[in-house]
């Protein structure tokens, strides 16, 4: 989370310095592709279609990978968002953003599609302050 964060840290004051549109856009792209990356270095992490448990028995190891994959999955896709919602609405009257329309449908299709999943109680609470902070840190 801690690179997460920078990403969002410099990506915040990157995009308020900068000095136009196309320039706001290119910080935007680059944060994008700073957060797939950040993805791709955790392959364990990426959402995928197996099923989550749905019960734990206490006497054992509790295996935090399952947990772990859906919070990022509940993260990512919010995160993304986050990073293109300045140009979501200028997508629809200006082609040159119209990859910011995809990238957030794309997005929040990802996180409901997740949240229709059946997932642990235990799984509930994290998500919640999970995707939050990322608005909150520019």
């Amino acid at each position: 989370m801690g690179r997460h964060a920078t990403i969002f840290r410099t990506f915040g004051k990157t995009f308020h310095s900068s000095s136009s549109l196309e320039a706001q856009y290119d910080v935007v792209i680059h944060a994008d592709q700073q957060l797939l990356r950040l993805l791709a270095d955790f392959p364990a992490l990426a959402p995928n279609a197996d099923p989550y448990p749905t019960s734990h028995d206490i006497r054992q190891r509790f295996d935090y990978l399952p947990m772990s994959r859906f919070m990022w999955a509940m993260n990512i896709g919010p995160s993304r968002i986050t990073l293109y919602r300045s140009f979501l609405g200028r997508s629809y009257s200006d082609e040159r953003f119209g990859d910011a329309r995809r990238i957030c449908i794309e997005a929040a299709r990802g996180v409901l599609h997740e949240r229709r999943r059946p997932v642990p109680t235990l799984y509930e609470r994290p998500w919640c302050a999970f995707h939050l902070p990322s608005p909150v840190i520019y």
